[in-house]
């Protein structure tokens, strides 16, 4: 009797197996259709599978994926929803759908359906790959708060992943999160020194910046010197002292003497010793000086000058002086007396113009500085006026003749300071 009833219960079990995929059939042959790119028929084959079983997930995605294939998107979509409703954690619905909004530009879209199947897939390998295409776009557009938010689930499930740990120390040092990114980077810090030299070097990059945004100095130098890849030791060169020490020069020049000051105070911050460095606190100090009673003997000494260079540079000192002192009108006055024995004399030139620069006419300026170029003069003044007026078409706000004129200037000693100016019109 027990062997009857137990016959029975599976006879009957079997037919429950068998009405519940009363579709399978039709499924298979679908599917061997679809493989083989006869989507229409493949449809047919998936309808009437889906006549029998209407809400099966798996029928419905097959059917999607040929009317994603014949460009019938919006049918695929559809049917992709019906298969989420069977479904809610049916995450091949949810990938398949963002790639119909890529198709359509909707990358907006897609990102909504990847962060959707994020939440459903297992495999840890493709939930990264779903926050990374997320991650991506965000960078593009410039959120980079959204794109280290992305990046950051990314390293929730893969806490090793090197990929993950570079963007989110990258994205995090780009955010101030300089603790962060460095923990990310010295996480696998035993891995770098066996990466492709491009690889390492990238990690080192990041690491060594974070030591430097957090004053850690010396751990930042002995970071960056691990650096071999070219472009990154390029890269690595502006959190030097002598980088530092060449914007302060430059902007000493221009008698920008609160941002030289800026610039230099970090050189010694990063090498107390750098010899530089002291030497321009030294030049800056003096400008703090008195040069009345040094102008008026200068003023008697051009006075009784009868060696027309001389007098010119006499005239060149006590303009320099009376520029560092404010006495513009009288730096002016100086110069004319200068230019009225030598014409074309480019450094008084240049003063006089420097002279309505610090006064804030920095049309007068423009104008002066333009005329002057139009006469022919050595690359290395050519550049020093040229950054003269980039500074004046930075103060009027027209940043396209700023960034024009600043590349002009990058050719030359200039040149650290003028990459800064230019990337910073560029942000």
């Amino acid at each position: 009797m027990k062997k009857i009833l137990s016959l029975l219960a599976f006879v009957l079990f079997s037919f429950q197996l068998i009405a519940q995929h009363e579709g399978l059939t039709f499924y298979v042959d679908g599917e061997n259709l679809r493989r083989v790119g006869k989507f229409d028929a493949a449809i047919k084959e998936f309808n009437k599978a889906l006549q029998k079983e209407p809400t099966n997930h798996k029928y419905l995605y097959a059917r999607a994926q040929c009317e994603f294939k014949l460009r019938q998107d919006e049918a695929a979509v559809q049917t992709l929803n019906s298969a989420i409703k069977a479904n809610i954690e049916f995450v091949e619905a949810y990938v398949l759908m963002a790639e119909i909004a890529k198709t359509g530009n909707k990358m907006t879209e897609a990102c909504r359906y990847y962060d959707l199947a994020f939440t459903q897939e297992k495999n840890v390998d493709k939930k990264v790959d779903y926050k990374f295409f997320v991650m991506n776009k965000l960078i593009k557009e410039k959120n980079i708060a959204s794109a280290f938010d992305k990046v950051k689930e990314a390293k929730e499930v893969a806490p090793l992943n090197e990929s993950v740990l570079y963007y989110y120390a990258k994205l995090g040092n780009l955010q101030k999160k300089y603790t962060e990114a460095k923990e990310a980077i010295l996480t696998i810090s035993t891995r770098i020194p066996t990466m492709k030299a491009d690889d390492a070097s990238k990690f080192y990059y990041e690491l060594g910046y974070a030591y430097f945004h957090l004053e850690e100095y010396s751990n930042a130098d002995a970071t960056f010197k691990k650096i071999t890849a070219p472009s990154y030791v390029t890269r690595a060169e502006r959190f030097t002292p002598k980088y530092f020490c060449s914007l302060a020069l430059a902007y000493f020049k221009y008698h920008e003497n609160a941002l030289s000051k800026q610039y230099v105070d970090k050189a010694v911050k990063i090498q107390h010793g750098y010899p530089l460095a002291h030497v321009l606190l030294a030049q800056l100090s003096k400008r703090n000086n008195d040069h009345k009673s040094t102008i008026s003997h200068l003023e008697s000494a051009v006075t009784h000058e009868k060696n027309v260079m001389r007098k010119i540079d006499l005239y060149d000192k006590i303009a320099d002086m009376q520029l560092e002192l404010g006495q513009f009108d009288l730096c002016i006055a100086t110069l004319h007396k200068s230019l009225e024995l030598k014409a074309d004399d480019m450094e008084a030139i240049f003063t006089r113009n420097l002279v309505f620069y610090k006064k804030n006419e920095f049309q007068a300026c423009i104008n002066g500085v333009s005329d002057a170029l139009r006469s022919p003069m050595e690359d290395a003044k050519k550049a020093e006026f040229n950054f003269l007026l980039g500074l004046s078409y930075k103060k009027l706000n027209d940043k396209t003749k700023a960034r024009s004129a600043f590349y002009s200037a990058a050719a030359s000693s200039l040149k650290d300071a003028a990459e800064l100016e230019i990337e910073n019109l560029t942000e």
